[in-house]
């Protein structure tokens, strides 16, 4: 439901373009680069959509990060797991916080270090 003074964002109400924004990384091979470019596009025209893709963007970095170590850790076998982790939270999170975005109920993806504020 929008509100009377909400701006739509390129023909959306903000929170269902935040929910296309969050459930669009789903898609393996460029879906994070999709999400980043409506993020960019869309941010000047609500706050929403700016916090939400920040918090996004955020959580990509970090999972990239995270992605690398385990990666690394792979050597010692501690790594495998860690991997199956990320790759369950990278299918699961961002149906969260699709489903909180258009309930426009606040929420950060968990473990994302903030580099972008």
């Amino acid at each position: 439901m929008m509100e009377n003074n909400e701006q739509l964002v390129h023909g959306m109400a903000p929170n269902t373009y935040c929910l296309i924004m969050n459930l669009i990384n789903l898609f393996t091979g460029g879906g994070w680069i999709i999400a980043i470019i409506m993020w960019v596009v869309g941010k000047d025209k609500s706050e929403e959509v700016d916090k939400r893709g920040k918090d996004m963007t955020n959580w990509l970095i970090s999972w990239t990060i995270y992605a690398i170590i385990s990666g690394i850790l792979c050597i010692i076998f501690v790594g495998f797991i860690l991997l199956i982790i990320l790759g369950i939270g990278s299918f699961v999170l961002p149906i969260i916080a699709a489903i909180k975005a258009i309930n426009r109920d606040p929420w950060k993806y968990p473990l994302t270090i903030q580099f972008i504020k």
